[in-house]
């Protein structure tokens, strides 16, 4: 492999960044509630349960800047939706999750 340059970081696989756009315990679980429509911020809060406000907003801004998520912010709330490479990423998502309950599964 060949080390390569993106974003000003180098890398040695492209998995690298498909790791880092949706690492992390909260990327997945935002995303698959997206996946169902747009979302407002209270509504994203709510569904997540555990997570701070402060880590939601540091986790959609993340996906914001991959591209992911987009916002909108309408006077009295604000809705996030995904992008078209949003997606372009849940059958991954999907992958993972399942792949998720496998190992859970065998690793009992």
């Amino acid at each position: 492999m060949r080390p390569f340059r993106f974003r000003g970081t180098q890398y040695l696989d492209h998995a690298e960044i498909a790791i880092e756009a949706l690492g992390g315990k909260w990327k997945p679980p935002i995303l698959a509630l997206l996946a169902e429509g747009p979302q407002r911020y209270v509504d994203l809060e709510a569904a997540l349960g555990d997570i701070t406000p402060p880590m939601l907003v540091r986790q959609l801004r993340q996906l914001e800047r991959e591209g992911l998520v987009e916002r909108d912010s309408q006077p009295r709330h604000v809705e996030y939706s995904l992008t078209r490479l949003g997606r372009s990423v849940l059958p991954i998502v999907a992958h993972l999750r399942e792949w998720g309950r496998r190992y859970r599964a065998a690793a009992r």
